[in-house]
């Protein structure tokens, strides 16, 4: 057989699309070289690739293989049985998940955490779209992330819109969460990025509220949300919208609330977060720095910082305070929090909490 592999540059990031990968594999299972589970392993490993920046040779090393059987691999044109390279990913998958769970940062499972995580999962087993509201700083962000740290098979990819999003911004960092690479119109990143989605997949959509007035034109918002209705229309994933209470007011009963109809009946699942952080939550994050629960003055610091600016502010004085008793060479406790408070008080014009 012919070999029409090209010279590859093995130091070189990874230049496959992802919607050409998703073509290749779609195509090895019609032929029956591959089952879905050994297409979800090999498009795990075209993600965790993608996402950490590896070249052809990296992937190679990993599961014991030379650059250009990962480059015909990933291109559906291997050439032999796929069971032998299946297995090889499947093990390295299993070390790289591992080493995830030793390198992660603190993350607490907070109620809020509860709540996202089975609306996420509900919203991937069933296919369904679904809606998450909720005030600034209470960690719908964070929780979203750690979902797709957590779940990142290649199936769950999330994307943070940008501010004062419009419809072209919209398509790029969707593009960018599918691994389109290079310039095209509009009109073609919008069928790639089709191609790129199949219904093994969750997409997360984050910051939906950038999207809607005030903070675009009117019609903005409009297109955006009818793109996105389009792409769950087509290929039947799950997908979650995130945003603030304004994104809940605005396709409920904002001034194009008729229009968007469509858009909310589509999701029979639905989450509005409370504004303030139980309190069961503050202590079991205090916990997780080794902390009894906040009395006295730290108690009253906390309650109002979690009151004013959510678990995001209050999560990053005590990243503060134990920097502050790791430069002092002391075990942490609530005196550090209190100094750290004090200290950012002083030199902020803006008082916190």
């Amino acid at each position: 057989m012919e070999d029409n592999t090209p010279d590859l540059n093995i130091n070189q990031r990874i230049a496959i699309p992802g919607d050409q990968v998703q073509s290749a594999l779609k195509r090895l299972v019609e032929q029956g070289e591959i089952d879905e589970a050994g297409k979800t392993e090999i498009f795990w490993l075209y993600s965790y690739a993608m996402d950490n920046n590896w070249n052809l040779d990296d992937v190679g090393k990993a599961i014991d293989k030379d650059s250009t059987t990962v480059y015909r691999m990933f291109l559906g044109r291997y050439g032999a049985r796929y069971d032998g390279l299946i297995k090889a990913v499947a093990a390295y998958h299993k070390i790289a998940k591992s080493r995830a769970q030793r390198k992660k940062d603190i993350f607490v499972e907070t109620t809020t955490w509860a709540k996202i995580d089975q609306v996420c999962r509900h919203a991937f087993i069933g296919q369904l779209p679904a809606f998450i509201y909720g005030s600034s700083q209470i960690g719908k962000s964070m929780c979203l992330e750690e979902y797709t740290r957590r779940n990142n098979h290649g199936q769950t990819r999330y994307v943070r819109l940008p501010a004062a999003c419009g419809l072209v911004q919209a398509q790029r960092e969707i593009g960018k969460a599918v691994y389109i690479k290079g310039r095209c119109s509009s009109d073609d990143l919008r069928d790639r990025i089709i191609d790129s989605i199949n219904d093994n997949m969750l997409l997360i959509i984050d910051e939906m509220h950038q999207a809607l007035p005030p903070l675009t034109r009117k019609g903005v918002g409009i297109r955006v949300i009818e793109w996105l209705r389009e792409i769950y229309d087509r290929k039947r994933c799950g997908i979650v919208f995130c945003g603030t209470k304004m994104f809940r007011d605005e396709i409920e009963s904002g001034r194009d609330c008729l229009v968007l109809e469509q858009f909310r009946r589509r999701s029979i699942i639905s989450l509005t977060l409370p504004d303030v952080a139980p309190k069961a939550d503050v202590v079991k994050i205090a916990r997780a720095y080794s902390l009894p629960p906040p009395e006295g003055a730290s108690e009253e610091i906390v309650a109002r910082m979690i009151k004013d600016s959510g678990l995001g502010q209050y999560v990053e004085f005590l990243k503060s305070a134990t920097n502050l008793a790791a430069n002092q060479n002391k075990q942490l406790s609530w005196d550090h929090f209190v100094q750290s408070f004090d200290l950012i008080q002083s030199l902020s014009t803006k008082k916190v909490g």
